[in-house]
């Protein structure tokens, strides 16, 4: 048979820390002292076999509340801990029915079964709950006269490995819970809530194929977390500039301005007014410049507008808004200043007619065969081809796409990519994440939230996954589109 620990191998807190649960008990309750008064009840009764009932008996006096008042206390303090569960998909996809799970929690059997049907447990299981029983080695004891055969899986290295082992049972010690060094680094720079966001989307993967499950690690990992950020370093940079139309240029800004949309629409960011629309664009749909292009850039570009891209030279983007004649300037999370590649790029004529100011989170002037933006914008790709240009029915625009350049399986996982980007936005809309947001990350300086991007985007270039994936069909198509542009005058 198999058998489970619960807390940290199939379930987590979002918050990652317990004792922020009684933190938050003690803001929603407006009862001061609340947390601290917690630990100390919880502490007294070290050493005896006890429950959530015996915590708010020595709870009561410490806090000098009557009965009343400590049930529904206690009644908060679940409703915060069933608002903080979360899956660790890929273990909780392993459970099936009949096995026993075992904890060591001061929680009831039934608080805890409700825990696991938030987090999406379906199969009918057994809880076995005690303070101490793993620990103490007294549930293996139990467990080995009755003769049973089992494999254990649980994260505490003593209480889910030594103990079951020492009574010769099978033991599987798993870390999925802990904080990966990047989510570490995030926390440690006053982000937390993005480190929760990106701690989340991990332990919901739930993919068999590996290199699906190492994308989904990807965005969960970096692309998501470095976005987020990316839309507070952009929410500064709209109000400093007085930008009135921000555009996400396809197709490697879809998951950013998802993902700003969101941070908007559910306050994390201040709301502003101003237009944000995705830009139905490519180097080539810039470079040609069609009639029907011209028209749809200025219907989109209105005051002074703001273009972003994760990475470029703006070469194609002076050309462009030379020919459209509108107010705009550029935005890139990485601009790329080698030599190399702007000697070889097409020159644009008559750029000094609307000069385009062009600021950059970052400069590249790499020239190796790989430097770190092709991981980037792998990372980003979408599920539609690349803009050729755009046509006009009833002054409605629209986008003539190429056929996608993927394979079969590529483009799967580049759907798999964009649906954890649409969980992330679903995340977004949690209150508790959101609060935690704006009381630390919002506030945190500029030039650090700099650096955590820089560190977030050469920490990401290094995953080797994404070239697994898609590098072969990247240098293709990039060879292809410079052709291309070759042939244009």
């Amino acid at each position: 048979m198999n058998t489970f620990d619960i807390f940290d191998t199939l379930i987590a807190r979002k918050c990652v820390h317990p004792q922020i649960i009684f933190t938050q008990v003690e803001i929603r309750s407006g009862l001061s002292g609340f947390a601290n008064a917690r630990l100390e009840a919880e502490k007294s009764l070290a050493g005896t076999d006890y429950g959530f009932d015996d915590i708010y008996v020595q709870l009561t006096p410490l806090l000098s509340i009557d009965s009343a008042r400590a049930e529904s206390l206690k009644q908060l303090e679940f409703e915060v801990e069933l608002a903080n569960v979360i899956p660790i998909q890929v273990n909780l996809g392993k459970v099936s029915d009949g096995d026993l799970l075992i904890t060591d929690m001061y929680l009831s059997s039934e608080h805890v079964i409700q825990l696991l049907r938030k987090a999406g447990l379906t199969k009918n299981v057994v809880v076995y709950q005690s303070t101490a029983g793993k620990g103490k080695g007294d549930v293996w004891r139990k467990l080995k006269k009755q003769g049973v055969e089992l494999t254990h899986l649980g994260d505490h290295p003593h209480s889910d490995g030594r103990m079951p082992v020492e009574q010769g049972f099978g033991a599987i010690v798993t870390q999925s819970s802990l904080l990966t060094p990047i989510e570490r680094n995030l926390a440690e720079n006053n982000f937390p809530a993005v480190a929760m966001v990106s701690r989340i989307l991990r332990l919901a993967i739930d993919e068999s194929d590996p290199i699906s499950m190492g994308l989904a690690r990807v965005q969960a990992s970096y692309n998501v977390p470095l976005l987020m950020l990316a839309s507070l370093y952009l929410s500064r940079l709209v109000k400093a500039k007085a930008i009135n139309s921000i555009l996400f240029s396809a197709r490697d800004c879809k998951a950013w301005f998802h993902i700003y949309s969101a941070m908007l629409a559910h306050g994390w960011i201040d709301r502003t007014e101003l237009d944000c629309h995705y830009f139905y664009t490519s180097r080539i749909a810039r470079t040609k410049a069609s009639k029907n292009y011209v028209k749809y850039v200025q219907s989109i570009a209105n005051g002074k507008t703001l273009v972003l891209d994760v990475c470029g030279t703006g070469l194609s983007l002076q050309k462009l808004f030379s020919t459209c004649q509108v107010r705009a300037a550029g935005f890139f999370l990485l601009r790329i200043v080698s030599p190399q590649i702007l000697t070889n790029a097409p020159p644009a004529k008559n750029r000094e007619k609307t000069p385009l100011e062009i600021d950059a989170l970052l400069t590249s002037d790499e020239t190796s065969t790989v430097p770190t933006w092709v991981a980037w914008e792998m990372m980003n790709y979408a599920s539609h081809g690349m803009v050729l240009d755009t046509a006009i029915i009833d002054q409605v625009h629209f986008p003539v796409c190429a056929s996608l350049e993927f394979s079969s399986h590529q483009t799967e996982w580049i759907k798999g990519m964009e649906a954890m980007v649409h969980k992330a936005c679903t995340l977004l809309n949690d209150p508790f994440i959101r609060d935690e947001f704006r009381e630390v990350d919002l506030k945190v300086p500029d030039a650090v939230l700099a650096n955590t991007i820089a560190t977030l985007w050469q920490e990401g270039a290094k995953d080797h996954v994404t070239h697994l994936a898609f590098q072969n069909t990247h240098v293709r198509a990039n060879v292809l589109v410079s052709q291309q542009l070759a042939r244009v005058k």
